[in-house]
């Protein structure tokens, strides 16, 4: 009688793999709990593509909808949104005007519960941040430094330096030195990324020259240019 040799490993490697989690952090777009019928854009297509490969995802955005000019209610976890999603909901004053004081106080005050909740809990296997804002980027570049946790940057905006461009001629040196601390922030959160993506070559290449980024850094940096509103089938976080 013949009998086959099974090894100790032999179920572990015909089981299905696990899920994995990721880490989705974005602001300012809509999200699943915003009503039926609303549409999603770029983070949103993209938890859509993770969920679709039976991955697991928690979005952590903000509790102010920058669209609707809205606070979102409870503040806190949302779980069980769908299946294999959960959207966390962070502190946000809110604001008005695009361009206001209370809206950079809204931005320090995501980047600052952002950081006291990754404090505590499981890390992720990887992360996608959206830039802007430059506080969430931040949080994002020192959870990964403390956690070893690689993540993803889709510099959408130019910023800070966009609000340089916005100060008339004579007065854009003094918006510059104000404007030094957020350059700093942004440029160390871009250049210590992963991967970064864009919606267009343009920004990509403004992103790669704010942060100082080669194609010989140490990390040897991929960079993908996605259009805004394509579905990112051919990307996602697993890949890296």
């Amino acid at each position: 009688m013949t009998q086959r040799s099974v090894g100790p490993n032999t179920e572990a490697r015909n089981a299905p793999s696990a899920p994995r989690k990721f880490w989705v952090v974005s602001t300012g777009e809509p999200l699943p709990i915003d009503g039926a019928g609303t549409r999603l854009y770029r983070a949103g297509m993209l938890v859509d593509e993770l969920i679709r490969r039976g991955e697991q995802v928690v979005w952590w955005t903000a509790a102010f909808s920058h669209r609707d000019k809205r606070l979102r209610r409870p503040f806190g976890l949302r779980s069980n949104v769908r299946p294999g999603l959960e959207v966390h909901l962070l502190p946000s004053l809110g604001y008005q005007r695009h361009v206001s004081v209370r809206r950079l106080l809204d931005h320090a005050q995501l980047g600052w519960a952002a950081q006291a909740q990754w404090r505590r809990g499981e890390a992720p296997a990887a992360i996608y941040c959206a830039y802007p804002t430059i506080e969430l980027a931040s949080a994002v570049r020192a959870f990964s430094r403390r956690s070893r946790v690689r993540y993803v940057l889709d510099v959408r905006d130019l910023w800070p330096e966009i609000f340089e461009r916005g100060v008339p001629a004579p007065f854009r040196s003094l918006a510059r030195l104000a404007l030094l601390p957020y350059a700093h922030l942004g440029a160390a959160a871009v250049r210590e990324a992963a991967v970064l993506t864009a919606p267009s070559e343009e920004i990509l290449e403004w992103a790669k020259r704010f942060a100082g980024r080669t194609a010989n850094a140490g990390t040897r940096p991929r960079h993908h240019r996605r259009p805004a509103t394509a579905p990112l089938r051919g990307w996602c976080p697993s890949h890296y």
